[in-house]
């Protein structure tokens, strides 16, 4: 399943019968984790070990509402499924889990409050370097995995997403 379908727009209904866009966020976050763990990304949670390892990205998303995060990770599945990158651990997790913010900084040192997701923190041999977030944080998984799209293009591609997205 693709991660842009756990918030499909053409699922929701304004009323009566069907899935309100309250339900459909509850089920996206409730599906998340399964999702990522069917996926080439490692899902990780709060308190989890820093695995050290040639190249660590830990990716926070907002699964329940953010289209674009989640057409960023159908991106990325589909560049790892057709490409072996040994020494990479994609580790990815929803933004919802980290609670209060200050509880992420021990993961994300330097973020000292709460940014524009989704949010990238790069470790290489078990030392951090740096976080990215928002459209930049975008625009680098883009160009570290040579997907020939832009920020800008991915964010307007979900405005609504074409149904050959969601299949």
């Amino acid at each position: 399943m693709r991660f842009l379908k756990l918030l499909d727009p053409r699922a929701v209904v304004a009323e009566g019968p069907g899935l309100s866009i309250r339900d459909q966020a509850a089920n996206a976050r409730e599906r998340f984790p399964d999702l990522v763990s069917e996926s080439a990304f490692d899902y990780w949670r709060l308190g989890d070990a820093l695995v050290p390892s040639a190249l660590r990205l830990l990716v926070g998303v907002s699964p329940t509402f953010d289209l674009s995060n989640l057409r960023l990770l159908d991106l990325l599945q589909d560049k790892l499924s057709s490409e072996h990158l040994p020494g990479l651990q994609l580790d990815v997790f929803d933004l919802d889990d980290m609670g209060d913010w200050p509880s992420a900084t021990h993961y994300f040192p330097g973020v000292d409050r709460m940014v524009p997701n989704p949010i990238v923190g790069i470790w290489t041999l078990g030392i951090h370097v740096t976080n990215y977030w928002g459209g930049n944080a975008t625009a680098y998984l883009l160009s570290a995995f040579d997907i020939r799209v832009t920020a800008q293009q991915l964010a307007e591609s979900v405005r609504p997403p074409s149904p050959d997205m969601l299949g």
